[in-house]
Formats: structure tokens, C-alpha cells, sequence
């Protein structure tokens, strides 16, 4: 009887989260093929990113390096989350690939819910508590907020339901190497989704092995150590793309610690109230927005019910297996969350936290972005919450207990609720799929052209034209990574790169208001000219690049970089040495594309091609240039 219930109450739990997932998401369910969840540019991307690893599996291409992005020299590639990669190149053969990419992400959230419920279930053996954590867990403002353009920060599914293979292979007298190898797949797939989650999740088992080491459990850590052994193997592809990247010189240490500072929680940032709240998220933007309220990297409220019945657990249940660890583990993952130094409410300190030593830790510090602990803090409290509500409901008295879970879940929903959620317009206009054909100058340069990784950019990058590529599969020359190369700003500091660059900059520094970046960026010269000591420690936390470029004005900036005196013969030798056979411009109402298309018709020979809306194809015309160069 308890198989067929089982076979009865998955699904249909899964799809109670499911329904959540469309709810918390609306309006993403009434435009599966034309939106993606997000405001643009790291939506755009991370959908690149899923749909290269398919289209270069299917071409017999390496994955992890695109000559059709930052051409021509191409990038190498983090393509995270692998499992969803997979399953999107299967989904993607029976159905429209942005359809089949947003069934998948909507997936995510249920998935996720799904596998904190197993979990929980099987830690506090109450099905009310164990709803309630999947709640937590799938649904909480860090994954919502997550889930506007950090794919793999959200695709968490498999962690929860490899902590529990883990806890069932260390609780089991019986050695099982079944179960260590299912667990250690787990953990694998876990890692594959982000390395972030690789390296939090290796100081997370490192504790854990510690923790059993303690308690005298020999045999345990040795079943800890297989299952980290079966994880490692998975990971091999991933170590060695990462290993050459970071020997190719694409990951640069410089600014670490003060990258490790802005992405860092507050003191109170788990009672910041979430800005996706339909109610009072313009207010929490307003007014709570120095303590992480908007911030993608900040955000990480738990809930006032959530930490009220953990707080339950660590009173009552001490005793419980597992409670000690879920406590230390969290309160760990929190402690690191607030990263290199303390903030409260906004505030600097300048006080040191253990975060410091990861921020300037050889590799480890290139995860340096520590609100990204909340995952773990989330997870852990999900977990500690089930364990409160289950002590509650054991004590009171069956009508009190219903009245209680009413309660608990109604609230804790309308904390979490984000929806309208936002979305973006992910319509490629059909122009592109049929591209003339330009034999022997395969690339089109984009517009506005730029290149921008996670620490840098340069030009006026535009995600569409990453997504646009997905449907007329040329190299372009902007680019979106995690991380880049040098060499690959550099290439547009000089000839007809630059000087398109330098066109864009005109257009848009003409136009461009002056922001509260720019007044303190101002301040901060201010300052340095006075000589005050507040100086040092600031050019410690944002590092000696970002300081030298503050110190500069944006103007000399680009004058010392860029030289846009070209000839229109020399512009053409660019155009023909790059391979350029078309113009693509994603918005023609954009200033600087506009800026930047008019430099070029000034130069070269351009011809119209195709027109849909605000996109615009124009044709290199080689044989009008041959001629002139004949005559």
C-alpha cells in the first residue's frame, strides 16, 4: 500500500510545485516560444550558452571553445549547466528550442522543491514539514532572483537528493557500492551545474568529513571519500577546460577582494525584504537596497517564518543526527556569504571575516562573488525550518496543527511571491535565418559591437546579438563570457574595430546623463588628489586596475587607447583581412549602433540587405570596392 501511495504522491507533488513554478513565473507560461525569464543581456546569454553546447555536439565541435563569438580569435567557454544543456539538446529535436529551453527552466524550480522534499522527508519523517521545505527551498527570493539569468545558480535540483543518498550511505551499516556510486553521481551532476557550486560544495563535504572525523565515524569519511572520488571523475572534462583557461591567462586575479566586497551579504541581508515582491518590492529597492534589496549577487531573504522555526530546531532537537551539522553547515555557509570584510546596513567596517582568505587564496578566489553561499544557507535553513514545523506539530493537537501549516505555508507564500515576473522579449526576427550567402567572408560584425566578461568590458555590448546568432549562426566579433583573455579587449583598441568603438563612445557619452557611478567616481578623485587616507584601503578592495581607470578620465581613456584616423583603403584591408561579409544592427534606435552603422557607410561600401523592425542587415559590397580599387 505504501509503494502504490508513493507512486500516487510524487507526481502528484511535483506537479503541485510545477504549478508554483508557473505561478511565481507568470507571465513566462503565456509566451513559452517567444520570452525568456529575465531583463536581457544575461538571459540572452546563458541561452547562447545552452544552445552552443548542442549546436557544437551536433556539428562536432569543441563545446568548450567558440570561434563564433569574440572572432576572430574566439573564447574559450564555461558552458554551465551541463545537465540542462543535455536535456535541452534532447528536448530541442522534437520541440522549438526556446520552447524546450523554457519547459526546462520552469523544471528547474519543481525539480529543485521536489528533491528539498525527499529530503526532508526522509530527515524528519513528516510529509506537511517536508512540503514546506521544497517550498522554501525551490521558491525563496535568492532563487527567483536567480532565476533572471543565473541558470546555474538556480539548476539545484540535485543537490538535495544527493545530500540524501549521502545521509542514507553513512547512516547504513551495510557497505553499499550501489548506493556510493548513485551518490556520487549525484554530486557530480551537482557540480557540472556551476563551478561555483564545485568549489562551495568541496569546503561544504571537507566540513562534513571533518564533522564525521570527530564523532569518531572512520568508516563514514572513507564512504564520503568514494562518493567524492565518483564526483571528481565526472568533473575531469571540467578540470581540464578550467585548467586551460586558467594557464591561457583568462581568469585575472587583480580586484578580487574588492569583487569579493560588492558581492557580499550584509549583516541583515537575510531580513532584506525581496524587490520582486509584487507589494512592496519598489519600497524594499528604496529603502533596503544598501543591504542587498535588487541586487541579483545580494539577494538572499529566507523569510521571517523560515528562521523563527529553525531557531525551533536548534532549541529542541539537538539531539537529532543530523542537527548539529545542518546548523554548523548553514551558519558556516552564512559567515562566508558576508565575505572579505562586515558590512552592517550598508556600512563598511573594515573588519576582517574568514571570507578574506578566500578572497585572496590562489583559485579559490576566483569564486568571488560569496553571496553566492546563499544557496547553501538557503538549503540549510529550508531544512531546519521542516524540523521546527514537524516539533510543533507533534506537540500540538491535530485542529491546532492544520491551523498552524495554514498559517505557516500562506505566509511564507506571500513572502516569496515575485510574480509579475520579468521577462524578455526573445523574438528573433525571421531575416536571419536567411542570410545571403558571402563566400570567403563568413563573419558579421555586429551592432553595437563589445565584448564584455565578469570582470570587464569594453564597447556597447548588446545581448541580442548573441541571441540573434542562434538563428543565422555566423561568428560575430562582440561577446559575452565569464571570463576573457586580454588579447581579447585589446583587438578592439586598434583599426576598424577601434574606430567603431570610439563612434559608439562618442554617441553615447554625448547623450548619457551623469550618474551616481560617475559622481562617485568623481569623489574618488577628488579624494585621491587631496591625499586622504581613506585611499588605501579603497585601492585594496577595488583593486589597482579599477583604480588606475577611476583615476583617469573616460575621455583620455579612450583617446590614449583607440586611433579611428582611417583611410577608407585601410578600413577595407580590415574588412577583408576579418572576413566581414555583413552589418547587423539589433536595434537601428539605438545611439550607438546608429553612431556606429553611420561610421562604417562613411568608410566602406554597404549595401542593404534585409529589414525586419529595428534590424538591420547590410552587405560588405566587394564587387563596387574591387572596382573603385580598379579604377
Amino acid at each position: 500500500m505504501r509503494a502504490n501511495n508513493r507512486l500516487f504522491n510524487e507526481p502528484l507533488i511535483f506537479l503541485a510545485y510545477s504549478a508554483l513554478a508557473v505561478l511565481f513565473t507568470y507571465p513566462l507560461i503565456t509566451d513559452l516560444s517567444g520570452s525568456l525569464a529575465g531583463s536581457g543581456s544575461d538571459a540572452f546569454a546563458i541561452y547562447w550558452v545552452v544552445w552552443w553546447a548542442g549546436y557544437a555536439l551536433q556539428n562536432g565541435l569543441n563545446p568548450f571553445f567558440s570561434l563564433f563569438i569574440y572572432h576572430p580569435l574566439g573564447s574559450r567557454l564555461s558552458i554551465e549547466p551541463l545537465p540542462f544543456d543535455a536535456a535541452h539538446f534532447a528536448l530541442s529535436q522534437v520541440l522549438p528550442a526556446l520552447t524546450a529551453f523554457n519547459i526546462l527552466y520552469l523544471l528547474q524550480f519543481s525539480f529543485a522543491g521536489w528533491g528539498c522534499y525527499r529530503l526532508a522527508l526522509y530527515l524528519w519523517r513528516s510529509r506537511p514539514a517536508a512540503l514546506f521545505a521544497g517550498l522554501v527551498y525551490g521558491f525563496s527570493p535568492y532563487m527567483m532572483m536567480r532565476g533572471l539569468g543565473h541558470l546555474s545558480l538556480m539548476a539545484n535540483g540535485f543537490l538535495p537528493l544527493a545530500l540524501l543518498l549521502i545521509f542514507q550511505v553513512l547512516e547504513r551499516e551495510k557497505f553499499s557500492l550501489s548506493r556510493l556510486i548513485c551518490a556520487g553521481v549525484l554530486t557530480g551532476l551537482t557540480c557540472l551545474t556551476s563551478t561555483y557550486i564545485t568549489v562551495y560544495l568541496a569546503l561544504y563535504f571537507s566540513g562534513l568529513a571533518v564533522y564525521l572525523a570527530l564523532r569518531g565515524s572512520g568508516a563514514a569519511v572513507k564512504r564520503l571519500a568514494v562518493v567524492a572520488g565518483v564526483a571528481g571523475v565526472m568533473l575531469l572534462p571540467v578540470v581540464v577546460n578550467l585548467t586551460g583557461a586558467l594557464s591561457a591567462g583568462y581568469y585575472r586575479a587583480a580586484g578580487m577582494l574588492g569583487q569579493a566586497y560588492l558581492a557580499s551579504l550584509d549583516l541583515f541581508g537575510l531580513v532584506a525584504p525581496p524587490a520582486l515582491h509584487p507589494f512592496i518590492g519598489g519600497f524594499a529597492k528604496q529603502h533596503f537596497g544598501a543591504v542587498g534589496s535588487g541586487s541579483i549577487e545580494r539577494t538572499a531573504y529566507i523569510g521571517l517564518a523560515v528562521i523563527g522555526l529553525s531557531l525551533i530546531v536548534f532549541r529542541f532537537l539537538r539531539k537529532h543526527k543530523w542537527t548539529h551539522w545542518l546548523v554548523w553547515s548553514t551558519f558556516g555557509a552564512w559567515l562566508l556569504s558576508l565575505g572579505p570584510f562586515l558590512q552592517i546596513a550598508g556600512r563598511m567596517t573594515f573588519v576582517p571575516l574568514p571570507g578574506f582568505l578566500l578572497a585572496i587564496a590562489p583559485v579559490m578566489q576566483h569564486a568571488r562573488n560569496p553571496g553566492r553561499w546563499t544557496l547553501l544557507i538557503t538549503l540549510g535553513a529550508a531544512l531546519l525550518a521542516a524540523g521546527g514545523l514537524k516539533y510543533l506539530l507533534d506537540k500540538l493537537p491535530l485542529p491546532k496543527g492544520k491551523s498552524l501549516i495554514t498559517a505557516v505555508f500562506v505566509w511564507t507564500l506571500f513572502e516569496y511571491v515575485s510574480f509579475p515576473y520579468p521577462v524578455a522579449d526573445a523574438r528573433i526576427p525571421a531575416v536571419l535565418s536567411r542570410l545571403p550567402d558571402t563566400p570567403g567572408h563568413p563573419a558579421a560584425l555586429d551592432l553595437p559591437l563589445g565584448r564584455i566578461d565578469g570582470l570587464k568590458g569594453i564597447g556597447n555590448f548588446d545581448a541580442r546579438n548573441m541571441l540573434y546568432q542562434t538563428a543565422h549562426r555566423r561568428p560575430i566579433f562582440s561577446g559575452y563570457v565569464s571570463r576573457a583573455q586580454p588579447e581579447h579587449f585589446a583587438a578592439l583598441k586598434k583599426g576598424l574595430l577601434a574606430g567603431v568603438v570610439q563612434a559608439q563612445a562618442q554617441a553615447v557619452s554625448s547623450a548619457k546623463p551623469a550618474t551616481r557611478g560617475d559622481d562617485i567616481k568623481a569623489l574618488i578623485r577628488r579624494w585621491a588628489a587631496e591625499g586622504r587616507f581613506i585611499i588605501r584601503p579603497l585601492r585594496s578592495i577595488i583593486g589597482e586596475a579599477k583604480y588606475k581607470d577611476i583615476l583617469i578620465p573616460p575621455s583620455t581613456t579612450l583617446d590614449s587607447l583607440i586611433n579611428i584616423d582611417l583611410m577608407s583603403a585601410q578600413a577595407w584591408r580590415d574588412v577583408d583581412s576579418l572576413g566581414i561579409g555583413l552589418v547587423i544592427v539589433a536595434d537601428s534606435t539605438n545611439a550607438a549602433a546608429s553612431a556606429a552603422l553611420a561610421y562604417l557607410r562613411g568608410l566602406l561600401p554597404l549595401k542593404s540587405a534585409a529589414a525586419e523592425g529595428k534590424t538591420l542587415v547590410w552587405i560588405i559590397d566587394y564587387n563596387r570596392a574591387n572596382s573603385k580599387s580598379d579604377d
